[in-house]
């Protein structure tokens, strides 16, 4: 059977992501490694073998060809790690020589993802190196045998053949050589294994950013989202470190693959620092000095970003640089903010833990203190991960101690207003007492008010009659004694027609004194039969006579009380209205405060002196439906919209200060509502070129059953 290697590793990356977002506990299985001594690569089984031990090599600058190599091959020199360098800029090649013989097939060569430049193989054919393909990140996908994350070359040996091989490698930043020879069916065995480990390492990192940008979305802590950010752009970084990325993300250009690469370790840094200043609360204010040191190392990070763009040599890799002093300030603040008392600082110190020893491996990795093994390889990935966990429960225990920490201030400071509230409870109880007392004063005070014009308008009312009485009786006298001054002179001379005169106009006078008389018996009985009803009991009452009643007597105690007062009274009763249960003195208390509240309006707006107006208040009465309609209407100055909702509260008034109490239309709304009745205001404010057009009706709708 034979293995369709490149369709292989596409399904594995297929199978690759999907793994992503699979949060499992993760293993690793290392790759067991079989050896030979000779000088020749024999591969006899299905295990991996290294070239280094059966390598030479040959170091020299960049730019010469096969053939030129082949020419040196004298000068090649057993494999030896301590002769290769870190080159960052490729300013030398390396090549390595190498026989392999094939007992099983096919056979491909790998090299872990190291980021070098250029990678060419080649196979010897007699005096002849033939070109068998290419890599690096300088090299186009078209060129390479596979999109591979790494580096991997088909052999294009046959099983029982021997052949030998020339590698080319530029720009050295890993001092290692990890290249290694495997068949076709152990290629596949590796990949599915370090996929799947990968994917479970990533899938866990990936979980824990979506777990906390979706935190974020909901409880807005700045916390959350940075550390979403950061673990995001590291993902990136350590993806592209371990080769997940390739073939994922790419460009078409391979440099920019590179630049993307460089790009992403500031971006790291840049929300590492970030993150750590805002969880562990430095500020400006708090620790200026630690301030400046983040604020140097994050403009440091973003000319990093500069040079990675630009590809300048060597600053474009000064993130790298800025690793370890970065790493050990923020392990510092940690410590400190752990010695200040700020418990989250634990947790944060043991993220750092692992995140710190994986880059000290990664570290010894790159300076040839350890050779390539899966685990060391990705170590970052598994210290990013723990550090990822870390994080985690650090940014949870700091939201916990802070709610806690809420949670006792609220409770200290329930406690506070629960006191607050007690006391000031008992002096809301004690100005509510007065309130009612000063209440109580104000409605017996309005009462007062209200029986005081009562009492003026029946004493008025009393008083016309009482004068009628007084000035017939002094003009009958007077009148007895021209009669009396008559009938004293000689018979003679009396006038008979005078004297009968006289007695008619007598006998008119004491009928008018009668009339007069007899009107103030019936406004003395009808006071007599209000005072002797019950208080608060409904009779049948007549409300067109309540209205005449008070009408007049409102209209006749302002006369008494202000002799300048002048106005038209009409009424419009209706002829037809049925008595209707209420109680009398509420009813007419209403029927005065509103009259009073008429005469009033339109006293004021006759001071203004309006050419034409003439002062005048209807009340009328009317049977619409079940009830009956009592409207009270003036020719006033009307009351604008904004106040309309207001005069019925309590203590509101338009008088000038000392002229009202401001109870009495909202005692007049009680009572109307009490006896299940409606009290509704309309009023038209006309322009200042129709004054006179001004007017308010106060309607009261009483029902009648």
């Amino acid at each position: 059977m034979t293995l369709n290697i490149p369709q292989f590793v596409k399904n594995q990356r297929n199978g690759f992501l999907r793994l992503m977002l699979i949060i499992l506990t993760f293993f690793v299985l290392q790759p067991s490694f079989a050896q030979a001594k000779e000088s020749q690569l024999s591969v006899f089984d299905h295990e991996v073998y290294w070239v280094r031990d059966h390598a030479q090599m040959l170091r020299i600058p960049k730019g010469s060809s096969a053939h030129e190599v082949l020419a040196r091959k004298s000068e090649f020199q057993d494999f030896d790690l301590e002769r290769i360098e870190i080159d960052p800029n490729g300013e030398s090649d390396y090549w390595f020589y190498f026989q392999i013989k094939a007992d099983v097939e096919p056979l491909f060569l790998s090299l872990p993802n190291l980021f070098f430049s250029q990678i060419e193989l080649f196979k010897l054919e007699g005096n002849q190196a033939r070109l068998v393909s290419k890599g690096g990140i300088e090299t186009s996908d078209g060129e390479k045998y596979l999109k591979y994350p790494g580096e991997l070359f088909d052999l294009e040996i046959q099983k029982g053949d021997s052949a030998t091989y020339l590698l080319r490698l530029n720009r050295i930043l890993y001092k290692t050589f990890s290249a290694r020879v495997f068949s076709g069916k152990r290629l596949i065995s590796l990949q599915q294994r370090n996929f799947t480990a990968e994917g479970v390492l990533l899938g866990i990192i990936l979980g824990v950013i979506i777990y906390h940008f979706l935190i974020y979305i909901r409880i807005k802590e700045r916390e959350y989202l940075l550390l979403s950010i950061y673990m995001l752009f590291l993902i990136g970084l350590i993806a592209s470190i371990s080769g997940a990325t390739y073939g994922i993300v790419s460009f078409p250009d391979p440099r920019w693959n590179y630049k993307l690469f460089n790009l992403l370790g500031p971006l790291t840094s840049i929300f590492s620092l970030w993150f750590s200043v805002v969880f562990l609360e430095i500020n400006k204010d708090r620790s200026p000095g630690y301030w400046k040191i983040y604020t140097t190392f994050q403009v440091l990070y973003i000319l990093a970003i500069f040079f990675s763009l630009f590809s300048i040599p060597i600053l474009e890799r000064t993130s790298y640089f800025l690793s370890a002093p970065n790493s050990i300030f923020l392990l510092y603040l940690g410590y400190k903010r752990y010695r200040e008392g700020f418990r989250p600082a634990a947790i944060y110190l043991a993220a750092y833990i692992p995140a710190s020893v994986s880059v000290i491996i990664l570290s010894l990795y790159i300076y040839g203190l350890f050779e390539y093994y899966w685990v060391i390889h990705n170590s970052l990935l598994i210290g990013v991960v723990l550090q990822a966990i870390f994080f985690s429960l650090a940014v949870a225990t700091k939201l916990r101690m802070l709610k806690d920490e809420k949670e006792s201030i609220l409770k200290a400071e329930n406690i506070n207003l629960e006191d607050k509230v007690k006391r000031r409870t008992k002096d809301l109880e004690h100005s509510l007492e007065e309130l009612k007392a000063m209440q109580t004063q104000l409605v017996q005070s309005e009462k007062m008010a209200s029986l005081g014009e009562l009492t003026a308008g029946i004493a008025h009312e009393i008083q016309n009659p009482l004068n009628f009485v007084n000035n017939f009786s002094e003009v009958s006298n007077e009148m007895i004694e021209e009669i009396e001054e008559e009938r004293a002179k000689d018979k003679a001379d009396i006038d008979e027609g005078l004297i009968s005169e006289i007695l008619v106009d007598i006998k008119e006078n004491l009928s008018k004194i009668a009339h007069h008389g007899k009107r103030a018996d019936s406004i003395v009985k009808g006071m007599l039969e209000h005072s002797r009803s019950n208080s608060g009991e409904k009779l049948p009452t007549d409300i067109n006579a309540l209205a005449d009643e008070f009408i007049r007597l409102s209209y006749h105690g302002l006369r008494a009380k202000d002799k300048s007062f002048n106005a038209n009274f009409k009424l419009d009763l209706d002829p037809n209205l049925p008595k209707i249960d209420v109680i009398p003195q509420d009813i007419g208390r209403v029927l005065l405060n509103l009259i009073n509240n008429a005469f009033y309006a339109v006293n004021d707006k006759a001071k203004d002196g309006i050419e034409g107006f003439s002062p005048e208040v209807i009340l009328s009465t009317k049977v619409v439906g079940s009830t009956v309609k009592i409207v009270v209407k003036d020719n006033g100055k009307g009351i604008p919209d904004s106040i309309k909702e207001k005069i019925f509260h309590p203590f509101f008034t338009t008088k000038p200060s000392g002229s009202g109490t401001g109870l009495g239309l909202s005692m007049s709304y009680d009572i109307i509502k009490a006896h299940r009745g409606k009290i509704e205001v309309e009023s038209k404010i006309a322009d200042s070129n129709h004054l006179k057009e001004s007017s308010t009706e106060i309607i009261l709708i009483l029902p009648i059953g």
